[in-house]
């Protein structure tokens, strides 16, 4: 873990490792297991997480789980910390994150820590991973003209678009980019004031 400024910063394979946990947790949840633990041993504290050399030795039961039920697991989890992390933990989450049927519900926010460059360019990839399926799109602090006109562009099936506190989307592109698509069934427009500490 690199601290700098009062920021804590996770390395590749601990952010893999966070994720990892977080999915495992997940799936103890569904599955009705007592406990599922990572190397014999219970995962440490967020801010302590060491990536066990057991999993890197053997292959991991959940890893045989169906490609569906790996799916559902891992759409709990943000648009952002599976194209952050998730898909990167292994080949299985590799090949089930580049599923278009993965990517037909997107909700992503600006809130997250991330520059806002990098927040979209990531999500052009998920618009993109979607392959034209995208039918559910929730943005939150995020849109502007471009990125509405890049997801018109390759979203014709959207049925579902909400934009709350997208300052920069002008008037004219929101009202051409509801006009081209013809499957839009909802349209939430939300602004809400900043919450002040």
């Amino acid at each position: 873990m690199v601290r700098g400024g009062g920021v804590e910063v996770l390395s590749a394979a601990k952010m893999n490792a966070a994720s990892m946990i977080k999915a495992l947790k997940l799936l103890e949840l569904m599955s009705g297991l007592e406990s599922i633990t990572m190397g014999g041993r219970e995962p440490k504290p967020k801010n302590e997480i060491e990536f066990p050399t057991e999993l890197v030795a053997s292959s991991p039961q959940w890893i045989e789980l169906p490609g569906d039920v790996t799916a559902n697991i891992l759409q709990r989890l943000g648009a952002l910390e599976i194209l952050q992390s998730a898909q990167k933990v292994c080949t299985t989450w590799w090949r089930v994150c580049q599923d278009p049927a993965m990517w037909r519900v997107i909700h992503i926010t600006a809130d997250c820590g991330y520059r806002y460059g990098l927040i979209r360019a990531m999500f052009r990839r998920a618009v993109d991973l979607s392959q034209g399926q995208l039918l559910d799109l929730n943005i939150e602090n995020l849109g502007n003209d471009e990125l509405l006109n890049y997801i018109v562009d390759r979203s014709s099936h959207l049925k579902r678009l909400a934009l709350q506190n997208c300052f920069d989307i002008s008037g004219e592109v929101l009202v051409e980019a509801v006009k081209k698509l013809a499957h839009l069934e909802e349209l939430h427009l939300i602004i809400m004031p900043p919450v002040e500490a």
